[in-house]
Formats: C-alpha cells, structure tokens, sequence
C-alpha cells in the first residue's frame, strides 16, 4: 500500500496504483457505508461520538468524492473498487 501511494506521487507510476490508493482511500473514508448506531455502540460500547464521527466521515467522504471524480475509471473498474473498499476483495 504504501510504495502505491510513494509511486503514485511520483514520477514512475504503476499500473494499478491509482486503483490500490483510491481503494484506500474509500475505505478511509467510508464511503461506501457509515456504521450504524447499534454498529457504533457494539464496538464503543456507547454512543457518545457517534453523530462527531458521522460528521467527520461526511467530510471524508466529500473529499474522496472530489478526488475520485477526476480518475478516469470505467463502471468496471468503480465496481470492483466498490468491492474492494466494502469487502477486502473483489470478484473476478
């Protein structure tokens, strides 16, 4: 993860770095998907935090859309980003 992010920022990238980064980033950023309040409680054991973090994960979210937008995916390639930053994986 880390050398596709060194090697996105650099002069020699990779195919398929752009894909490893923004499916980081989406995960990051939990686009595809806010915890919900009984997900929250059930890993915090409260939910206190809750509505800050759903804030803060709207933020992310926003900025990922915005970086996101300017990558030049087809549908394929956003669904098994989409795959990737839900479940770990992606069907082949």
């Amino acid at each position: 993860m880390r050398l596709a992010y060194a090697r996105l920022f650099s002069d020699a990238p990779r195919r398929g770095d752009g894909l490893i980064v923004l499916t980081d980033l989406a995960r990051r950023a939990g686009f595809y998907g806010v915890p919900s309040v009984a997900a929250w409680k059930a890993e915090t054991g409260t939910t206190e935090g809750y509505e800050i973090n759903c804030h803060e994960l709207n933020g992310k979210r926003a900025l990922f859309a915005v970086v996101s937008s300017f990558a030049s995916l087809n549908e394929s390639e956003m669904l098994r980003l989409e795959r990737i930053a839900r479940f770990g994986f992606a069907e082949e």
